[in-house]
């Protein structure tokens, strides 16, 4: 009798947005949830979700310290996007090796399509996304750097 072996996954790949600033530490450190809400360039950086949402909805959207992650790569693009418009600076999607066995996962309560990791994520499971800007514009693809241009461009410049 041929028994059939159920294959069991525990890694699943995400994407995070993040400011070129910022890839650099990222690389070097993880993605650590303590930079929630305190690195200038994020797009959660000095929220009120008070002034945002009201005092009766600010609860659900206020979320603990983690790291926002999307299984979608148009939603990456949408928040690479929308960093680089919002603080005038070049981002960039990081593609994040998730880990069931360890990683904490949570519904994002601000998008239907995202997650937020509750654990710091170590810096052998990320790198940056080959394929930066397939769905964004049609843009030329020698605009975003790689991964070793984006190391020797911002590793004088990070400190935190």
């Amino acid at each position: 009798m041929k028994y059939k072996i159920k294959e069991v996954r525990f890694t699943h790949t995400f994407y995070h947005a993040t400011a070129e600033a910022n890839v650099a530490s990222i690389l070097e450190r993880g993605l650590l949830i303590s930079q929630r809400g305190t690195n200038p360039f994020g797009l959660d950086y000095d929220i009120d979700y008070k002034k945002i949402y009201g005092s009766e909805k600010a609860m659900q959207h206020d979320k603990p310290p983690s790291i926002h992650l999307t299984e979608d790569f148009k939603i990456a693009i949408d928040y690479q996007q929308r960093i680089q418009q919002s603080h005038n600076q070049p981002a960039l999607i990081l593609k994040i090796t998730t880990d069931s066995r360890k990683d904490i996962l949570k519904p994002d309560s601000e998008d239907a399509k995202a997650y937020i990791c509750l654990n710091n994520i170590e810096r052998e499971r990320i790198s940056v996304s080959d394929n930066q800007n397939s769905l964004a514009n049609d843009s030329d693809a020698s605009e975003y750097p790689d991964e070793e241009e984006v190391l020797d461009n911002c590793s004088s410049t990070m400190s935190f």
